[in-house]
């Protein structure tokens, strides 16, 4: 046997077992060990002492949901991102990838501009095989496609933040909450046609 202790409004407090808690609050009830396994199993945090029932019951207020959505939407988008990142370069990359990825973009710009960084750039291009104005060529034209292909994906991914975003703000947590799970399936080679099938 168990003890479930909870509030007046059905909220569970905490479970107390006789062979291990020496105190066990007063206004707690005794019920069976099947009834605490079951609330176990599904992480109840309520029970009905008129049915002597477990469930699971959200007592977040309003605000608390929706802000709670706004972070996981947040956190989706963010995730995305870094998915969108990952498959435009053809494999993860760290921050610091990224730094050194756009100093190198950076320093090709201003070599084919002004001439500068041209040491800095040779040893790479005499390791690549080819001259440093091939060399600066291709960084700007891979970062140029891979600005390109991020600005794309972070204007889908605006849309839809700001799409899920009203549903949330007009009480649709329900809906918001749906289309953000069917998001988290979606891969980065997303396309405007999967973004807008998410509201369909």
């Amino acid at each position: 046997m168990k003890y479930v202790h909870y509030d007046n409004a059905g909220k569970i407090i905490g479970w107390y077992d006789p062979l291990i808690h020496a105190e066990i609050p007063q206004s707690a009830v005794q019920v069976g060990d099947a009834l605490w396994r079951q609330a176990v199993s599904i992480n109840a945090n309520h029970y009905n002492a008129t049915d002597n029932t477990v469930s699971v019951v959200d007592y977040r207020t309003p605000d608390e949901i929706q802000s709670g959505l706004l972070m996981s939407l947040g956190a989706l988008c963010d995730a995305k991102t870094t998915e969108a990142k990952n498959y435009i370069n053809g494999a993860p990359v760290s921050n610091e990838q990224l730094r050194r990825y756009e100093e190198k973009y950076e320093m090709a710009k201003a070599y084919k501009a002004t001439g500068a960084y041209a040491e800095t750039l040779q040893l790479e291009a005499d390791l690549a095989g080819t001259t440093v104005d091939q060399l600066a060529d291709l960084i700007i034209a891979s970062g140029d496609a891979y600005k390109q292909a991020l600005i794309n994906f972070n204007a889908m991914i605006e849309a839809f933040r700001v799409k899920v975003k009203a549903m949330i703000s007009a009480g649709d947590l329900a809906g918001a909450q749906a289309v953000m799970e069917k998001a988290k399936m979606l891969g980065a080679n997303a396309t405007p046609d999967d973004i807008r099938g998410l509201f369909a």
